[in-house]
């Protein structure tokens, strides 16, 4: 995760601050085919953490906001998962559609007490401050997140940090045709279980100067 040393676009990620950084590709969730393809990139800067999202969605495809915190999960959307903290125990997840109005956030690991209902579950009352702009091209989604570093709880990361952290996609192309389910893509795919949230499966970040 390098650091942006010009301005950052919301719309086109190959110019600015964005030109530092590599392409990343998502993959089937269990490394089998997919039809849409997405990949994205990662940068920062003093206080936040920017992940540009480009990914295939028809421009057939109709999209409908359901709110904050409404369920995302049931049209096409994007997910980043976060763990500023590297060991597996907590983790943050964000959850946005192609439309405005359409996101959702929640919180693994921050309840402690066992005791308490929401221990080991994850927490959608959790709200942080973040941003996202879904942008569409075509048949090209780009999707924009702004997460500050102080919504995750940590300051600016030194280099040699390293979060765990993975991107997923929903898409919802063959739902139509009777498919059992949407077709789901990570970039450090999941080879034993169905789970976006399965944290072995989290790959490594490493930030850099």
């Amino acid at each position: 995760v390098l650091k942006a040393d010009a301005p950052l676009s919301k719309t086109d990620f190959t110019t600015g601050g964005w030109s530092k950084a590599n392409w990343e590709v998502l993959n089937g969730i269990q490394l089998g085919d997919i039809e849409e393809k997405s990949r994205f990139k990662v940068i920062r800067d003093n206080e936040n953490f920017y992940v540009g999202i480009e990914t295939d969605l028809g421009a057939d495809r109709t999209i409908t906001a359901v709110g904050h915190d409404g369920p995302c999960w049931g049209q096409d959307c994007l997910e980043l998962i976060i763990d500023p903290r590297g060991a597996r125990e907590e983790y943050f997840h964000f959850i946005f559609g192609p439309v405005a109005d359409s996101f959702y956030e929640a919180a693994f690991g921050l309840i402690k007490d066992p005791i308490d209902p929401g221990f080991n579950k994850s927490d959608p009352s959790w709200n942080g401050k973040w941003e996202y702009l879904s942008t569409r091209k075509g048949d090209k989604w780009y999707g924009f997140a702004r997460i500050p570093f102080a919504s995750l709880g940590v300051s600016e990361p030194a280099a040699g940090t390293i979060w765990t952290f993975n991107v997923g996609r929903e898409s919802f192309k063959n739902a139509k045709k009777g498919s059992v389910g949407p077709e789901l893509s990570l970039w450090s795919p999941n080879l034993e279980t169905m789970s976006f949230r399965d944290r072995d499966s989290f790959g490594e970040l490493t930030f850099s100067d």
